[in-house]
């Protein structure tokens, strides 16, 4: 067999079983690291502040914030003035599916319907790290109408700010 043949050949068969095995499966969900001691109620209460002010920054005058442990319990709880009664239960679904999962929720390919009930695939939870642990969650929901740009993910990046 010619030397040019024993080269393309291989180097066909090859291009052809990747060609017909399809694209790689996407890969796991990036998931925030283990569990640690549960968030104290000074750590949530800062975060929640945080999360709070920026929202009062961005006018969005009806949002709601949850903050719970890492079995999805709550430990502190704000509603603003103008928050729809949905997005009280919204914010407590986000941040119980992001501590429980320890993953942050909304769109991807491994969150869109969470396996439990009690579980949302919104966007706006987002798992709480302290010292290298998964602490708790947050989430934020009703921040529609605020500044361009703003969404509840936004608004739940600020309040992780403020984790010590």
């Amino acid at each position: 067999m010619p030397r040019i043949a024993r080269t393309i050949l291989p180097a066909a068969l090859l291009a052809s079983t990747a060609a017909i095995a399809g694209p790689p499966p996407s890969p796991p969900p990036q998931m925030a690291p283990a569990y640690g001691p549960p968030i104290t109620l000074a750590q949530a209460k800062a975060i929640a502040h945080a999360a709070e002010a920026a929202a009062l920054r961005a006018g969005a005058f009806g949002d709601v914030i949850a903050i719970v442990q890492p079995d999805g319990s709550l430990v502190y709880f704000e509603k603003l003035d103008r928050a729809t009664y949905v997005s009280i239960e919204f914010a407590q679904a986000k941040a119980r599916t992001a501590a429980v999962m320890r993953m942050q929720t909304g769109p991807g390919p491994h969150n869109e319907s969470p396996p439990l009930p009690n579980l949302i695939g919104l966007q706006g939870g987002l798992p709480i790290v302290i010292g290298g642990r998964t602490v708790g969650a947050i989430g934020v929901s009703g921040t529609e109408g605020a500044a361009p740009g703003v969404n509840d993910v936004v608004i739940a990046r600020a309040g992780l700010a403020a984790a010590k």
